[in-house]
């Protein structure tokens, strides 16, 4: 699951109401997609880890997807991830890191091909955006996810 989760939730906390804080949102997309995709558990499933099984693999995708990092045909949607990473708040407060994943974002448009739908091209979107990131001396692009994983397994 290389680096995976990113962009959508920025989408989403525009249209959701100023009550609800960043980490319930991701709480509940998590918990949404755990759903469709017959994830049971967590566990030490973060988005700098390898997805081993397929509903790790399918969980990672519908993030992605809600995430715009991935398209509804389930392919690497560059234009989509920088439009949730330009409006993310979290982004927004930490400008090197958001000019960082609107570059890695871009390097990953010709790197993640080859994969059929959303649970195959998920993996390769997340190792490609997790390794950009770590290249340029950054953790993550996925910081709310991983944060949101984290309180979920306390």
């Amino acid at each position: 699951m290389g680096a995976a989760v990113a962009a959508a939730v920025l989408l989403l906390v525009a249209v959701t109401n100023a009550e609800d804080s960043l980490m319930e949102i991701v709480i509940r997309e998590v918990k949404g997609c755990m759903e469709s995709e017959h994830l049971n558990s967590i566990g030490d499933l973060r988005s700098y880890n390898d997805a081993s099984s397929p509903e790790q693999k399918c969980f990672l995708g519908c993030m992605l997807k809600k995430f715009k990092a991935l398209d509804a045909d389930g392919q690497y949607d560059a234009e989509g991830l920088k439009a949730t990473i330009e409006h993310c708040p979290r982004m927004k407060a930490l400008p090197n890191v958001q000019k960082a994943a609107l570059q890695v974002a871009d390097e990953c448009a010709g790197k993640v091909t080859g994969c059929s739908d959303y649970c195959s091209c998920a993996p390769l979107a997340a190792k490609c955006l997790h390794e950009g990131m770590k290249n340029k001396s950054f953790q993550t692009i996925f910081i709310a996810l991983d944060e949101a994983l984290d309180k979920m397994q306390s």
